[in-house]
């Protein structure tokens, strides 16, 4: 039965697929053939699509609001990326900065000893200006550039980065018996237009009074240090991590 009734289909099917002028189609067409016949009208959507360029994209970050923001506003790391070049990233993004004085940072050079022999120990050390070894003058950051939550801070004279890994290894390579600390810290001391977050909230002071020596005439280029203030020495202050070791090869 089933097969005498696909037979028929398909004949009927194709007497009206030729009469249609539709060949082919077989039994698909009777369906088709059959249906009534509805007046339709054609509506045209005239409205324009929005421009990609408009369109929001839901997978961009949004930036941090600053109702959003938790903790006070503070210096997380420091880099010496070039020789003329520091970068500081903040924890929380960055308010605006315009009128900053770059100089209410400062770099030192800090050395520590603790030398401890049969007749006690004796504590010693020294800050001294970063741009003071081999040029003689005290560094000065010349320019700023703001990112969200970055600083780079430009400054001269430049400084090798290859300096700042020979204070590492002088580190490594003490006397015996002797305790040391080397390396590069930053300092500073808010001015008339302070750090602030987008919230508002003020960055901190550390190691102030190294900032304020350095704005006097002639600045002080080192500090000796002993006893106490030597064992205090570099508390507070941001190390500064050295840059990416540069490739081997002819520079």
């Amino acid at each position: 039965m089933s097969r005498r009734n696909d037979t028929l289909g398909d004949s009927l099917g194709n007497s009206l697929g030729n009469s249609l002028g539709v060949v082919g189609l077989g039994g698909s067409v009777l369906a088709f053939a059959c249906m009534p016949r509805v007046s339709a009208t054609l509506v045209i959507d005239d409205t324009k699509a929005p421009e990609a360029d408009n369109a929001k994209d839901e997978s961009e970050p949004k930036p941090r609001e600053a109702s959003n923001l938790r903790g006070p506003m503070d210096l997380v790391r420091a880099e010496q990326i070039s020789a003329t070049k520091l970068r500081l990233q903040f924890s929380n993004p960055l308010g605006p900065l315009d009128g900053f004085d770059p100089n209410d940072f400062r770099i030192s050079v800090l050395k520590v000893y603790s030398d401890h022999d049969e007749g006690g120990s004796r504590d010693y050390g020294y800050y001294y200006d970063f741009g003071y070894l081999g040029y003689g003058q005290a560094l000065r950051f010349t320019a700023a550039q703001a990112g969200e939550v970055e600083l780079d801070l430009q400054f001269t004279p430049g400084v090798d980065p290859y300096y700042c890994r020979w204070l590492e290894s002088d580190y490594s390579y003490g006397a015996p018996g002797v305790e040391a600390v080397h390396g590069l810290f930053l300092h500073y001391a808010a001015g008339a237009i302070p750090v602030r977050d987008v919230a508002g909230n003020q960055l901190r002071n550390f190691g102030a009074d190294w900032v304020l020596e350095g704005r006097a005439d002639p600045p002080q280029t080192r500090r000796d240090l002993d006893g106490a203030r030597a064992r205090l020495a570099g508390q507070g202050l941001i190390p500064i991590a050295c840059g990416p070791e540069l490739p081997p090869g002819p520079r």
